[in-house]
């Protein structure tokens, strides 16, 4: 009898030591949301690491090459250089399609501040300067804005609206640029991030 209760604590903590070597470890890298830099709140899961892309002016709207900066089920937010201007295009599940929320005239590219609302903040040495915290328009009948236009070494503000109507912010920093034949802006290279 004194042996059987000798053995019981042994396997107890055996047992209990097992069971902890099993479990996840937040530091270790997952493929699961939350991990690797990655904030999950909610419904959505956005980046807070910073990431670097190469915008080309010859992706259309509707290309799956734009990189998506935030997506929800009813809202995504797509980066595009279009016409030498910087533009964050929020696009809005209708009728189980994503249509864009932006309109062409005859003065430029014009997007509703409802959505999303940009500002070039000027020259910045790093992406990290890019503080200003914007808020979009409180209603849809407010003017169109017009996008920036690209300058190097610039920062730029970004807020925008999640699904719940929540306000997101977005830092972007241009890096590098390349220049086209004809000398307009082909390409830039900027970095990004959700803050």
């Amino acid at each position: 009898m004194k042996m059987r209760l000798f053995w019981l604590p042994c396997l107890m903590f055996l047992f209990g030591t097992f069971c902890a070597s099993c479990g996840s470890d937040d530091n270790e890298p997952t493929n699961e949301p939350g991990a690797g830099g990655t904030e999950v709140k909610g419904d959505y899961t956005a980046t807070t690491v910073v990431k670097t892309v190469v915008l080309k002016s010859e992706w259309r709207w509707e290309s799956p090459d734009i990189p998506v900066c935030y997506e929800d089920f009813n809202r995504k937010y797509g980066l595009s250089l279009c016409f030498g201007d910087l533009m964050v295009l929020p696009f809005i599940r209708q009728a189980g399609d994503w249509n864009k929320e932006i309109k062409v005239y005859s003065t430029g590219l014009q997007y509703n501040s409802f959505y999303v609302i940009m500002e070039d903040v000027g020259e910045v040495n790093n992406l990290s300067e890019v503080t200003k915290k914007l808020s979009p328009a409180d209603n849809t009948y407010t003017n169109l804005l017009v996008y920036p236009d690209v300058q190097p070494k610039h920062g730029y503000a970004v807020a925008f609206r999640m699904e719940n109507d929540e306000l997101k912010h977005l830092r972007i920093f241009i890096t590098d640029y390349t220049l086209s034949e004809d000398g307009s802006v082909a390409t830039v290279t900027i970095q990004y991030q959700l803050y």
